[in-house]
């Protein structure tokens, strides 16, 4: 598993997948709830 640069990943997340940059991931399992600029 890969986590791109600026990713923010919320407390209790699963990541479960890469994470991309500038991304914002929450929930079980984590999704992108959120693209940041």
């Amino acid at each position: 598993i890969k986590i791109g640069k600026n990713a923010f990943i919320a407390a209790g997340a699963c990541v479960t997948k890469d994470v991309p940059e500038n991304s914002l991931m929450a929930g079980v399992p984590a999704r992108i709830i959120r693209k940041l600029s």
